[in-house]
């Protein structure tokens, strides 16, 4: 028993090493998280809703992404979404 369980464990492990070599072999290669940034000013917008805990104030915002791309945005509240209080 602990014999069949030795030969599964080294079956497994040679079938992941030959599927690994095989898919480097075809250009694949392991994921790599990407680093970014991103951030906006002003800082801290949020303001407390009754409805789902949070919402966005009303304003003008800066948003950079990756150092590099910039967006300027206008946040004004919807007039179609009135909360059920």
């Amino acid at each position: 028993m602990k014999r069949n369980i030795l030969l599964v464990a080294i079956f497994v492990f040679a079938a992941l090493l030959c599927s690994e070599m095989i898919l480097r072999s075809m250009g694949m290669h392991p994921y790599i998280k990407m680093k970014y940034s991103i951030y906006s000013t002003p800082k801290n917008r949020y303001l407390p809703a009754s409805v789902f805990g949070s919402r966005l104030a009303e304003g003008k915002f800066k948003v950079v992404i990756n150092n590099g791309l910039i967006y300027k945005c206008r946040f004004h509240r919807c007039n179609l979404y009135k909360p059920a209080i």
